[in-house]
């Protein structure tokens, strides 16, 4: 049964590592799922991804409206101030 992400610690059931459940690494996997697999709309991608409609919005626009490479993408965030060490809820 999937369950959507929280932060903290997280767990693959695919490759049994575990990692850090963060908004920045939940929207870079979202991002390599869209990549990896065709995605038809945002509302699959709440579906496939259990991501909030605002996160998946995001990893929407632009990753399949402006084709962002998974760098470019991370750049991205990095400029919103969305870090591995930093939410979006903390940016001030």
């Amino acid at each position: 049964m999937t369950q959507a992400l929280q932060d903290g610690l997280a767990a693959c059931t695919h490759c049994n590592r575990i990692f850090d459940s963060s908004l920045y690494n939940r929207l870079l996997s979202a991002s390599w799922l869209i990549r990896k697999h065709s995605c038809h709309g945002i509302t699959q991608l709440m579906s496939d991804t259990k991501l909030p409609e605002h996160e998946a919005i995001l990893v929407h626009s632009f990753v399949v409206d402006n084709e962002y490479n998974h760098q470019e993408f991370e750049k991205t965030l990095k400029l919103f101030g969305i870090t591995p060490k930093r939410n979006i809820d903390q940016v001030a």
